[in-house]
């Protein structure tokens, strides 16, 4: 079983779930998630919490993947349709999650989402993967499919269709890939580099580790991008203009088992 889950306080993912259940056939069944009905889709479920979507805790429920769909919010408003896994690499968590814990992720369902926003989008909105960060913490793989950047965006419906869309075609699909799986390190929040190589089909990314968290990077961490990551990685690919502590990061992917790579 897959699970989409969206929330009541963002209005991005309010509206991908109006449309989930108008148009997608979700149907409303007996069962309960934070106090509101759970709507099934054959053998998958679609879950609406009035928690905001970093706050919700969905490692109750019984899924293979959980699927948020979500708004993204930046200061600068540029109309984006990202993808990223969740995570925390430090003390903070003011934005959900557990200190320095990463959250299960599957390479294959992240390369194969930011595909599909790919192919799909036929608007000028910019399509990118974003780096690991903010909660929930879930111990299924889990996979932030969004909608920014501000209000504007946010309630453009024919953009949050194109979410559904996405939403949908992770429920369906057995998700085969021959991109090779990765994990990233250093690069900007929206890892412009690792997006590119993702949308070609190169490679698929688990965690990534943007630059302004490597100082917080610590053998643990970087166990825990290698061992949450699912397919294990073949490579940590490592931005050589863009990340420090390059020499540790090679050594504790080496003492891991998997190779590393500048690009």
């Amino acid at each position: 079983m897959k699970a989409v889950i969206c929330s009541s306080k963002d209005v991005a993912s309010r509206n991908i779930y109006e449309l989930l259940k108008r148009d997608f056939g979700f149907v409303q069944s007996t069962d309960f998630f934070d106090d509101n009905f759970v709507y099934k889709r054959e053998k998958n479920i679609m879950v609406l919490s009035d928690k905001d979507t970093i706050f919700i805790n969905p490692n109750s429920l019984d899924a293979d993947l959980l699927v948020f769909a979500s708004r993204h919010k930046s200061k600068s408003g540029i109309p984006t349709l990202t993808v990223h896994t969740t995570g925390v690499f430090s003390s903070d968590v003011r934005f959900g999650g557990l200190p320095f814990t990463l959250s299960q992720t599957n390479a294959r369902v992240n390369g194969f989402a930011l595909r599909k926003l790919n192919d799909l989008n036929n608007s000028d909105f910019k399509v990118s993967l974003e780096v690991t960060h903010h909660g929930p913490v879930t111990n299924k793989p889990v996979v932030f499919v969004e909608v920014g950047s501000s209000l504007k965006q946010w309630n453009r419906i024919d953009i949050c269709n194109i979410v559904a869309k996405v939403c949908v075609s992770l429920l369906n699909s057995e998700i085969k890939s021959s991109a090779v799986p990765v994990i990233g390190f250093g690069g900007s929040h929206y890892a412009a580099k690792f997006t590119d190589l993702a949308v070609k089909g190169e490679f698929d990314f688990g965690h990534i580790c943007p630059k302004y968290m490597i100082k917080n990077l610590s053998f643990d961490l970087v166990k825990q991008m290698v061992e949450k990551t699912f397919p294990k990685p073949k490579l940590g690919l490592i931005e050589k203009n863009n990340c420090s502590r390059k020499v540790e990061i090679k050594s504790w992917l080496n003492d891991l088992g998997v190779d590393s790579r500048l690009v």
